[in-house]
């Protein structure tokens, strides 16, 4: 079954039909709904849904904020059994706006309003291949093991830090950046008097709390998107942006430039998102 998709921060309304009534306590229905992040990061707990009609129960998760797969789990009691139903949900933070999409290019709109949706995916999943990285924006703790250096790798944005613990401890105060973009993809512990790690100890438990990713999506991740779903509606400029170098019209030859396909295939679109892919080597030791 496909995951239900929620553009992230929007209100999304979460419905469970038990065939028949749940039972009541003191007049209560025994049902409650929670919202849990794949990373394990509780959203909401055991909240009382609403009834909307005999074994029809609902409840509104405002402002999800996190992108990501989400487990929404129901816990009931019916005829005295208890049962637990999970539904779920995957919240992300498209590139392109629809309706800003559609208002720039109207004449587009009647052919391929409806499949946007599956258009701006495909697109943003090969931004994301090519830049090595997501754009999404999640909160949350993700563990890594302790490589026995100063500078840990984290594989991905650090937006905003919360806690870093080295097994049991609380190392927060003696984190800093290891670049020039704040944290960015890398953490460092800076030595200072007092503090008895001056690395994160290898094969330690590094557990890293905060927001991950880019709460924005950078304007030229946003342009090189709407050019990926403007030729994945309309090939009239495959030559153009595909680097053909050379046709031969009698001999149906075609020729591409050299690295052409380690590339998106769009030149417009290899040039916007350049200053956000990540090379293989960039490792700080």
């Amino acid at each position: 079954m496909a995951l239900t998709l929620v553009n992230r921060e929007d209100d999304y309304t979460a419905t469970i039909n038990t065939g028949t009534d749940v039972d009541q306590v003191l007049g209560e229905y025994v049902i409650t709904v929670s919202l849990i992040h794949d990373w394990g990061t509780v959203i909401v707990d055991e909240a009382e849904p609403t009834r909307d009609s005999a074994g029809v129960y609902s409840y509104v998760f405002t402002d999800v904020a996190s992108s990501g797969v989400h487990k929404i789990r129901w816990t009931y009691t019916q005829g005295g059994d208890d049962f637990v139903k999970d539904q779920f949900i995957e919240v992300v933070q498209r590139y392109v706006n629809q309706n800003a999409f559609f208002i720039k290019y109207p004449e587009l709109a009647d052919e391929f309003e409806v499949y946007f949706p599956d258009l701006e995916g495909a697109a943003r999943k090969i931004i994301d291949t090519f830049c090595g990285q997501t754009f999404q924006y999640t909160d949350g703790s993700l563990t890594f093991e302790g490589n026995g250096r100063k500078n840990l790798y984290l594989g991905r944005r650090l937006d905003t830090l919360t806690s870093v613990f080295i097994d049991e401890d609380d190392v927060t105060t003696t984190i800093a950046g290891a670049s020039d973009d704040e944290f960015d993809r890398f953490l460092q512990i800076v030595v200072t008097e007092g503090i008895t790690r001056s690395k994160f100890t290898d094969g330690s438990t590094v557990i890293v709390t905060g927001k991950w990713g880019f709460p924005y999506i950078p304007s030229s991740i946003s342009m090189a998107t709407e050019l990926l779903i403007l030729e994945l509606m309309n090939d009239d400029r495959i030559n153009y942006t595909h680097g053909i170098d050379q046709i031969w019209m009698d001999t149906q030859r075609t020729e591409f430039k050299d690295g052409m396909f380690d590339t998106t295939g769009n030149l417009d679109v290899d040039t916007l998102i350049m200053d956000y892919t990540i090379l293989g080597w960039e490792y700080l030791v």
